[in-house]
């Protein structure tokens, strides 16, 4: 929602598409937590841009959504599977997915459950970045990792 109303909202053509499972990951915080809540919570709280097509919901992988996609975007936010492996294959399929002069964000490049590295974004995300760099520009290196696609 904080994409929509902060940054959508000032462009009325443009169109947010939401891809989740809405069943949670591995990672601790996501134990006990109601997953049918979330996604009921989750739809009401986008049902009107849902119903005007400003947000599109995709209940899927990351995987089959960039199997079957065939479009472009300008900003790709990617804070889904955390572990290393996940982060990755989002990268690349993202990449290929965003025009040039659009944006990756990633989410929780410092972010760690204590899990190991291979269970944590940094590690892909610094793989990524080292194949891409001389395709990207680096806007935040913080907290986020993001990179504008030049080429």
């Amino acid at each position: 929602m904080w994409l929509y109303n902060n940054i959508l909202y000032h462009y009325q053509d443009s169109v947010l598409v939401d891809v989740d499972t809405w069943e949670g990951s591995d990672e601790p915080v996501h134990h006990d937590l109601n997953w049918t809540s979330v996604e009921t919570l989750y739809d009401s709280k986008t049902s009107g841009a849902r119903h005007n097509r400003q947000i599109v919901k995709y209940k899927g992988t990351s995987d089959s959504f960039f199997k079957n996609n065939v479009e472009k975007y300008d900003f790709i936010y990617i804070d889904g599977d955390h572990t290393s492996y996940g982060v990755l294959k989002d990268a690349v399929s993202a990449f290929e997915c965003l025009d040039v002069g659009g944006i990756i964000a990633f989410d929780d490049y410092l972010w760690s459950a204590g899990l190991g590295a291979n269970k944590e974004p940094k590690m892909a995300i610094d793989a990524f970045y080292s194949i891409y760099m001389e395709r990207t520009h680096v806007l935040v290196n913080d907290y986020q990792f993001w990179v504008k696609k030049v080429y």
